[in-house]
């Protein structure tokens, strides 16, 4: 596989991997009626796959889906290990959608399943310039916390920071309180106290994030979780995202500007 190869595969109903472009039609597509958790297999196994489970259990439960997601887990993995090198780097994009047709209402709850199999790109250390977006909102739903086809928001939130040029946009919650970056979660630093959104802000449930949120306990370094201000954060340190590709740094929102020192035992979680 090479930077810029796609697989798509489906799960059949014996248990067995179908290579094809998508599955045209679903209520994933029809309804936004799914989830899906990006995770990398890194050496053998998926990295954090524990984490990816339970927030990926979460979702269905709040979404009424019946499925055995530890199986279906254990079976991606024994697949990539029987089809990738030990050293391969693997982005997988797992999407499980509701099953069968119908309308709003639904005919099933059981799940259908489509993997998309990428290499995997170590994401760049700094990001130059962001910017609060201040016309979109992340909704609060009971289902704010998980990962969701639904992302207009973000869609949204990314076309129009490219159309203004930015590299990074930050997003708000109906509270007009920090909820995250446009496809990560927010950290920023301040007189050697780590902060990030908590999961009241709506942001997302992040892998990475709990990763770090453990890494600083276990180094006895201060971290606070709540609800902050826009001005908060523009008063901070340093500023960086996460999510499971890794850690990047932000040099620069709304004209004030941050240092992007590297911060060693946060970057190497994942790696």
């Amino acid at each position: 596989m090479n930077g810029n190869d796609t697989s798509w595969l489906r799960l059949s109903y014996n248990g067995q991997f179908i290579t094809e472009e998508a599955d045209t039609i679903n209520r994933g597509i029809l309804f936004g009626d799914g989830l899906f958790e990006t995770m990398i297999y890194s050496q053998g196994k998926f990295r954090y796959k524990e984490a990816h489970l339970a927030r990926l259990q979460k979702g269905c439960e709040l979404l009424y889906f019946e499925t055995e997601i530890v199986n279906i887990l254990n079976h991606i993995e024994k697949y990539l290990t029987n089809t990738y090198q030990p050293m391969d780097e693997i982005r997988v994009r797992w999407n499980v959608y509701r099953a069968g047709k119908g309308k709003y209402t639904p005919e099933t709850n059981q799940t259908s399943h489509l993997l998309q199999l990428q290499k995997h790109h170590y994401v760049p250390p700094v990001t130059k310039k962001a910017y609060v977006n201040t016309t979109l909102q992340v909704p609060s739903l009971p289902w704010s916390n998980c990962k969701t086809l639904n992302a207009l928001v973000y869609v949204i939130a990314n076309h129009e920071r490219q159309k203004k040029n930015f590299d990074e946009v930050i997003l708000l919650n109906s509270e007009n309180n920090i909820c995250e970056a446009g496809a990560a979660n927010l950290f920023w630093v301040k007189n050697n106290v780590f902060y990030t959104p908590s999961l009241r802000s709506n942001c997302i449930d992040g892998v990475g994030r709990k990763a770090i949120i453990k890494a600083l306990q276990c180094n006895n370094l201060s971290i606070m979780t709540g609800e902050f201000t826009v001005a908060e954060l523009l008063s901070a340190d340093q500023v960086f995202t996460s999510n499971v590709t890794g850690i990047n740094y932000i040099s620069e929102i709304d004209d004030i500007k941050f240092h992007t020192s590297s911060i060693p035992f946060l970057d190497n979680l994942f790696k």
